[in-house]
């Protein structure tokens, strides 16, 4: 997804969407677990080796401005974005699992 920074209105970010509200989302470390507060998704950096310090967990859905559709850079990696929710991270909620619906975030 293509968002607004939470911290700095005029930069955008390209983020992984990974949760919506009421959904509990495992960290990365697998240390903690977070239940996405209401009106917010959960977003991390597509890379799991690399995190940019700039937002990694809730996000208001308001900041959302656009959808991912496909990797033009680097030239290896042209096609569409695959959406794929990390197996065992995220329990929704009232929904679906991700894995049961193609469209489960439109």
């Amino acid at each position: 997804m293509r968002c607004s920074s939470p911290s700095d209105p005029h930069k955008v970010l390209v983020k992984r969407m990974i949760g919506l509200e009421g959904d509990w989302v495992q960290d990365r470390a697998s240390t903690k677990t977070d239940r996405v507060p209401k009106g917010s998704c959960w977003v991390e950096d597509d890379n799991p080796y690399r995190v940019s310090g700039e937002v990694n967990g809730a996000v208001p859905l308001a900041l959302i401005t656009g959808r991912v559709l496909a990797v033009c850079w680097p030239p290896s990696r042209i096609g569409p974005v695959e959406s794929e929710v990390p197996r065992g991270r995220v329990i929704s909620v009232g929904r679906k699992r991700a894995e049961e619906s193609s469209s489960w975030w439109t």
